[in-house]
């Protein structure tokens, strides 16, 4: 596996999570969250190369849709398996305790996704 790879595979066990954790608060069935598939999945259609090639502002929506996009497929029944890495929403777990750092990890993914360097 190349580092870059590497690099974008351990951000995304950080910020995949995350969104799990935004979307189960929500109806992940909702029509809400089918348009936001569609979106996630023409942005990445379109914008997918500044995941590899950094492109100001893009790189930055691009990794977030990825995450979010793997975020929303790990609530097949089952999970996914994508990256050589198996994703399952089922065992995400939080507990109360640990609400500020999962904030903290919030707010340092977005900041480490504005200054994405691959």
């Amino acid at each position: 596996m190349k580092e870059q790879d590497k690099l974008l595979l351990n951000i995304l066990e950080m910020a995949v999570p995350l969104w799990v954790l935004e979307y189960k608060n929500k109806n992940i069935s909702s029509k809400e969250t089918q348009d936001e598939i569609k979106e996630i999945v023409s942005f990445l259609g379109e914008h997918g190369d500044a995941l590899f090639f950094k492109q100001k502002d893009l790189t930055k929506d691009a990794f977030n849709k990825l995450a979010k996009g793997i975020a929303i497929l790990s609530f097949a029944p089952g999970g996914v398996d994508l990256f050589g890495k198996h994703w399952d929403s089922s065992r995400v777990i939080i507990k109360r305790k640990s609400r500020l750092n999962i904030n903290s990890m919030r707010k340092l993914i977005k900041i480490k996704c504005v200054e994405f360097k691959l």
